[in-house]
């Protein structure tokens, strides 16, 4: 990344935030903006290994018609875009300050964005409050914009029971994902300040509470080295630590909770709730949420037999005249719909959310 280079930016507004970022350029005849958010307990570094190939795809045997011109920036209250002179950051104002940043700060008419984790909700929220604004988004993972509301918001399974008579492969397979994920969102949400307090006075402390959290979420099998060298787990733990910013980056998730954001509605008895669709893309949509039979978090359980239905909706929707999306909906899904019938899925079966997001923000 020789042409990457490192700013400091105060955004000057009344609410007094720096953007601290990456940025480089585009080697192609018309980069498009993209601005990548990182998660928790993520880092803008996280995301270097990418740059190049999106920035300069000739150079990884790809088309530079297709790259784009890449920031990188911590969010706010995260790594160097410190301190806050308020408390009250959630996904949804970092959407805002982003927007800001990207359209007022830098002067983009339009741009992309790309997220994962807790940048996933930031994305997600730039695709449904500045779609005018954007190219597209593309989101690492999807997450409900409403994951954090509710009465048991530090709960990701809400309290529900998985439900009778599911295979036993896919109820161990939900049980894994709750065990994985469930512990650091109760007590972020639930007791953020005094773990805040312990982690920012032992540095032991910080790196295993991130450290795990690493090893349970990436393709580890039990082995960090395997996936992160010493000198990149140590790079991201020091990224927290000499900033000081872990209390805040803590605070998000139940921010999120006690700040709630405007947030579309959908759902599966009436058009009214889903604005902006077209017509097709709503009766794919609806299609999908009436055979969902256990939703929780980012899993959703579906009836067999939903493939070729789906598939007749999008082939439909491949000769309509709306001109909104480049590639064909049935040729992007019809593989991965296939696959979910096939002989191991026994009885019910996992779609992923990404799937309805697609359906949603590419509108």
């Amino acid at each position: 990344m020789s042409s990457t280079r490192f700013f400091h930016k105060s955004l000057g507004s009344k609410r007094n935030t720096s953007i601290d970022f990456i940025h480089e350029p585009g080697k192609g005849p018309n980069p498009i903006p993209l601005i990548i958010s990182h998660g928790w307990p993520w880092t803008f570094w996280h995301w270097s290994k990418v740059i190049g190939p999106l920035t300069d795809p000739a150079a990884y045997g790809g088309d530079p018609a297709d790259a784009f011109d890449v920031y990188v920036p911590s969010l706010p209250g995260f790594g160097f875009s410190t301190p806050l002179d308020k408390p009250d950051l959630n996904f949804g104002k970092i959407a805002d300050i982003f927007h800001k940043f990207m359209t007022q700060t830098l002067g983009h008419q339009k741009y992309a964005a790309s997220g994962s984790d807790y940048g996933a909700l930031i994305t997600g929220q730039l695709g449904h409050k500045y779609a005018n604004s954007l190219y597209g988004i593309h989101l690492g993972h999807a997450i409900l914009l409403n994951i954090f509301q509710g009465e048991r918001p530090w709960d990701l399974t809400n309290g529900f029971m998985v439900p009778e008579g599911t295979p036993d492969d896919i109820r161990d397979g939900i049980l894994k994902f709750q065990r994985t994920y469930v512990s650091h969102v109760a007590v972020h949400m639930l007791d953020s300040a005094p773990l805040s307090y312990g982690l920012n006075d032992s540095p032991v402390g910080l790196l295993a509470w991130i450290m795990t959290r690493w090893l349970k979420w990436g393709d580890t099998n039990g082995d960090i080295e395997s996936k992160y060298t010493k000198d990149e787990i140590l790079t991201m733990a020091s990224i927290y630590w000499f900033s000081n910013s872990i209390e805040m980056t803590i605070r998000m998730y139940t921010n999120a909770n006690r700040y709630p954001c405007s947030l579309p509605m959908i759902g599966p008895r009436s058009s009214k709730h889903l604005p902006g669709l077209p017509s097709l893309r709503r009766r794919i949509l609806q299609a999908l949420l009436q055979r969902i039979v256990f939703k929780r978090s980012s899993v959703v359980l579906m009836q067999r037999g939903t493939t070729q239905p789906i598939l007749k909706l999008m082939r439909q929707e491949d000769t309509s005249q709306d001109g909104r999306i480049r590639k064909p909906l049935s040729k992007i899904y019809e593989e991965p719909l296939r696959n979910l019938e096939s002989p191991e899925f026994k009885g019910r079966h996992f779609l992923m959310l990404p799937f309805f997001c697609f359906l949603v923000g590419a509108s």
